[in-house]
């Protein structure tokens, strides 16, 4: 369905790896789009580069989800994901080499609190939906105004799309859940 790969022409996984990063920064490019129409009768800031950052965290927490049980495939995408980082890096080595290890402190942050706020008997996320949100737009600050239900449900369906996605990437490359 997406065009990658088939289960007679496996690709390798950092291939895979880099087909599924470039959907995470697809997905999140549309994330921010839509969260900025969203956004247009709220009192928050439109998206910045930061928020932009914060949505591909939550792609990749997404595919992780799916993922769990691929972790050649988990590492080989973080490491698209942190050579990413370090595309986007100036200064000295050692700047770079520090980003770097921000950048993988944050992602197991970000790791552990959406793993904690997933609901696994519910399909309808709110607590982990408003979590996103608080770090997508108060840099993770508690906000009341975070109780925006249209915000809320917006995050949710493009969670659970990302999700459905991802597991029909799984499907279309051959990797069978093993959960």
């Amino acid at each position: 369905m997406f065009g990658f790969g088939s289960k007679k022409n496996p690709k390798t996984m950092p291939q895979l790896a880099a087909l599924l990063f470039e959907q995470c920064i697809d997905a999140s490019k549309r994330f921010c789009e839509d969260i900025q129409q969203q956004l247009a009768n709220t009192s928050f800031e439109p998206p910045t580069k930061a928020v932009f950052s914060e949505a591909i965290l939550m792609h990749l927490w997404i595919s992780s989800k799916i993922l769990t049980p691929h972790q050649g495939l988990l590492d080989s995408l973080h490491d698209c994901y942190f050579r990413w980082i370090a595309s986007q890096a100036a200064g000295t080595d050692d700047e770079r080499r520090a980003l770097l290890r921000s950048a993988q402190e944050t992602l197991h942050q970000r790791y552990r609190a959406y793993y904690d706020a997933w609901d696994e008997a519910h399909a309808w996320q709110h607590n982990l939906c408003r979590l996103i949100l608080q770090h997508l737009l108060t840099a993770g600050r508690p906000d009341r105004r975070l109780q925006n239900a249209s915000l809320v449900a917006h995050t949710n369906i493009s969670l659970l799309t990302f999700m459905k996605y991802v597991a029909e990437f799984r499907g279309s490359v051959g990797l069978e859940n093993k959960a």
